[in-house]
């Protein structure tokens, strides 16, 4: 299972395209906010991924804050990471998904790629697309293992 994540594209529409479409194998798309105008635009672009997305601070939709999903028995937590203080610590985005019981953290608003893990819990920010075109690449092996990679465009 594949499953890239986004975030922060801030009407960069070309970036988070040619992410997707350098990323065809892939099970779902992640957005995490900033740019779901643009999000939406490639999503219907490409019919045959699955493509998740929340809100973050800059937009301006009553679309969903966070989300929580279950892919091959793993539970992740999704969200832009602004109500969470992720630019000082995150302490309460870790809080949350322990709470909720989530094997995996995903967070964007920071513009920073950041690989961590707490416990069990696997954390990720994939940047930017906006700033450095950026993304993260989540495996989930049949065996249940996560590998975690940030690249750049």
């Amino acid at each position: 299972m594949k499953i890239i994540v986004t975030s922060d594209s801030h009407g960069h529409y070309h970036g988070l395209k040619q992410i997707v479409t350098e990323n065809l194998d892939a099970d779902y798309v992640v957005f995490l906010g900033d740019g779901l105008k643009e999000a939406f635009i490639v999503a219907d672009e490409f019919p045959s991924i699955n493509f998740l997305e929340v809100k973050g601070n800059c937009d301006y939709t009553g679309y969903a804050e966070e989300r929580e999903i279950e892919v091959l028995s793993k539970k992740i937590f999704m969200t832009h990471g602004h109500n969470y203080h992720v630019k000082r610590n995150l302490s309460g985005l870790i809080k949350k998904a322990h709470e909720s019981s989530c094997d995996i953290a995903l967070y964007g608003h920071t513009h920073i790629k950041n690989i961590a893990k707490d416990k069990n819990l696997h954390i990720m920010c994939p940047g930017s697309v906006y700033e450095d075109n950026s993304y993260g690449v989540i495996t989930i092996a049949d065996n249940g293992g996560i590998k975690m990679e940030v690249f750049q465009l």
